[in-house]
């Protein structure tokens, strides 16, 4: 035996199987319904409709019609459908979710547990970062969350001056008696503010009686903002040797590179060879040099 089992067109609940031909004796299951639990109430009835003028169930008007030809007499039963309660949970969050760090340095992201579906008790606290590199710690690594409640405990990242600049993610595991639930932090390790400097050219041939110029171009890194200072340094040391001046002698730097034009004036009398010419960059305990070659010819 077999059928089809569908809703009837415009009407949800009520349900028209069309069974083959089968031959005497039959046993066995006629067909089956599949309910689409669209709710969360308990103790919901499944019964039978009603109000109908022709019924497989004697002395009714319940609309159950089960025919060979002619109404085959039958007896229904009745049902109804219990949800099970959700069980008590947790969920685990981290705010913020991602951190920046400068190498030396820690920072801090609020882990929170939440209570769902009256869950209440311990729970514990647990983190890992990938890959290996800064440390990590929680304070408390037990927390004590109130039915419909929260409770938070401080994840602490921190770096040494070595740590490797880059990416990296930390994992924190909270552990109930019968469930637990991660959540991640994202980490990125910067070094420490500084700036570069750069030359452009790196070197220049002339003649003398003539005034050279090289570009001098500082960049911020690392979120650096301030003056840097700029001086120079000619070798050898001679007389009526070139003689250096920057414009502009201090160059600040907030956000965006920035520019200083190195002249060198070589005199007629400037005795011809090459000359080393140092350029340093300061700010505060932070300085940075390069060379330059000047070549003077007659």
């Amino acid at each position: 035996m077999g059928g089809a089992c569908q809703p009837s067109p415009g009407i949800d609940d009520v349900i028209i199987v069309q069974m083959a031909a089968t031959t005497t004796p039959t046993t066995g299951r006629l067909f089956s319904v599949t309910y689409n639990v669209i709710g969360t109430t308990t103790s919901t009835p499944i019964t039978y409709p009603t109000g109908c003028t022709s019924s497989s169930v004697n002395g009714t008007t319940t609309c159950v019609a089960v025919s060979n030809g002619t109404v085959v007499p039958e007896n229904i039963q009745g049902a109804s459908f219990t949800t099970n309660p959700p069980q008590p949970d947790f969920t685990i969050a981290a705010s913020p979710s991602a951190i920046s760090i400068i190498q030396g340095s820690c920072a801090t992201s609020t882990i929170t547990v939440t209570s769902v579906s009256g869950f209440s008790g311990s729970v514990s606290l647990t983190s890992t970062i990938s890959p290996a590199g800064p440390s990590t710690s929680l304070n408390p690594t037990v927390v004590s969350v109130p039915s419909g409640g929260t409770a938070t405990s401080t994840l602490t990242v921190c770096t040494a001056s070595f740590t490797h600049t880059g990416s990296y993610v930390v994992t924190t595991t909270g552990a109930g008696s019968s469930t637990s639930h991660s959540v991640t932090v994202s980490v990125t390790v910067s070094g420490p503010p500084d700036f570069s400097i750069f030359a452009s050219p790196s070197s220049q041939t002339v003649s003398r009686g003539t005034l050279a110029t090289f570009t001098i171009t500082l960049n911020p890194e690392n979120g650096f903002t301030g003056t840097v200072v700029l001086s120079a340094t000619i070798t050898p040391l001679i007389r009526h040797g070139p003689t250096a001046q920057f414009n502009p002698p201090n160059v600040t730097l907030s956000g965006s590179s920035a520019t200083s034009l190195l002249g060198v004036n070589v005199a007629r009398s400037t005795p011809t060879g090459t000359y080393s010419i140092t350029v340093t960059g300061t700010s505060g305990s932070l300085s940075h040099s390069l060379t330059v070659t000047l070549t003077v010819t007659r």
